[in-house]
């Protein structure tokens, strides 16, 4: 099916997340970490 005229700026209700933000950058990589520990204990295989 050819996209429709609306793909360019359909955004689907998803988080844009700046990861450049200084405040951001600290705690990044325990976000990261949290995410996974997450994950894991809900899938079993990554």
């Amino acid at each position: 099916f050819p996209p429709d005229q609306g793909t360019d700026a359909q955004l689907w209700n998803m988080l844009l997340y700046n990861w450049n933000d200084d405040n951001v950058k600290p705690c990044l990589f325990d976000w990261w970490i949290e995410r996974l520990r997450h994950a894991l204990n809900t899938v079993d295989m990554l």
